[in-house]
């Protein structure tokens, strides 16, 4: 429980400590993780020393604007599982979201497929 009530920033990770890097999912996450730039490096930064980058449902909008060393998308050519536009027009938050994730993904390169 402490470490669960401990949580580190993501300036605090040490990545090299890591081998993963996994992104839960729900609703939140499309305002938390899109724009948080110490998330984004911590994830590109494991990425590129090839830790394995994970995400469910919502989750992958931590990875929407994650930019690798080349510039590119870290998304860019690879299939992503995440939340799709017809099941968040399903739930009936299509308005309320910031983005559609499919649709940014897509965006950004990604092939996409349901996940949830």
């Amino acid at each position: 429980m402490a470490k669960i009530q401990d949580t580190l920033a993501p300036t605090e990770v040490k990545p090299d400590e890591y081998k993963a890097i996994f992104f839960a999912g729900g609703h939140g996450v499309m305002w938390d993780f899109p724009d948080n730039k110490p998330l984004q490096q911590l994830t590109a930064t494991m990425y590129e020393r090839g830790a394995v980058v994970g995400a469910v449902c919502h989750g992958p909008a931590a990875l929407v604007n994650v930019k690798l060393s080349n510039g590119k998308y870290l998304v860019a050519g690879k299939t992503v599982a995440a939340f799709t536009n017809d099941e968040e027009a399903a739930v009936g938050l299509t308005q309320v979201m910031p983005f559609l994730l499919e649709s940014k993904l897509i965006e950004r390169g990604a092939k996409t497929q349901q996940s949830c």
